[in-house]
């Protein structure tokens, strides 16, 4: 019998997507569903200006409030500080789609990710990062750089295909998306920041159903 499909529309440098990393691990733990994961292009290219600082400080606090989620010093007071920061999420896009189709898992190269731009502060838009990340996961660094630039025009229409399925279902990121007979159902994620036993028992209702 089939897992029932989940769609996980999200950004590699969304700040609430990194909120709901542990909820995503639970389903990750559960192995009960078919996690598809949808690449938004939340940034492109972008420096850090000193409005758009103020909201990422803002929110980072928040969801380190919420969700007990870590922030590191290299993040905090260098990277985010830093004027020559650029914040690019079609890197580490392509990167996600690269390790996938070499075999490895997505979501273990967004979760390496994430704890290399929200904890080392690395920069994760740049393409050697990306490479040792890639090997740390046990892939050929020549391996990983030839299919990453192979990605190219389907990465650029993965990203718009999230955009029409974002847009259709009236959500940010994170949005889930269970897939059944009538359609595309929203999961709410944000109701469970900060409480994954009780969005395990949620899953846990869900397919008892």
């Amino acid at each position: 019998m089939s897992k029932p499909i989940l769609h996980y529309l999200f950004d590699p440098l969304c700040g609430w997507c990194y909120a709901a990393k542990p909820l995503i691990d639970v389903i990750r733990a559960l192995d009960a569903f078919e996690l598809v994961l949808h690449g938004g292009g939340l940034m492109q290219d972008q420096k850090i200006a000193p409005a758009m600082r103020q909201h990422i400080i803002n929110s980072d606090r928040r969801i380190g409030q919420l969700t007990g989620q870590p922030f590191g010093e290299a993040y905090l007071n260098g990277l985010i500080q830093d004027p020559d920061t650029v914040l690019d999420s079609l890197p580490p896009i392509t990167a996600i789609r690269a390790v996938q189709a070499l075999g490895a898992e997505g979501l273990a190269m967004q979760s390496a990710i994430q704890h290399a731009h929200y904890v080392e502060g690395r920069r994760v838009s740049q393409l050697d990062t990306l490479i040792e990340l890639a090997v740390g996961l046990g892939l050929e660094a020549d391996s990983f750089q030839s299919v990453f630039a192979q990605q190219g025009e389907s990465v650029m229409a993965h990203i718009g295909e999230t955009r029409q399925m974002l847009d259709a279902h009236g959500g940010g990121y994170p949005t889930l998306l269970l897939e059944g007979e009538g359609g595309l159902r929203r999961l709410e994620v944000a109701d469970y920041y900060g409480e994954p036993e009780r969005w395990t028992a949620y899953l846990a209702a869900l397919m008892a159903r």
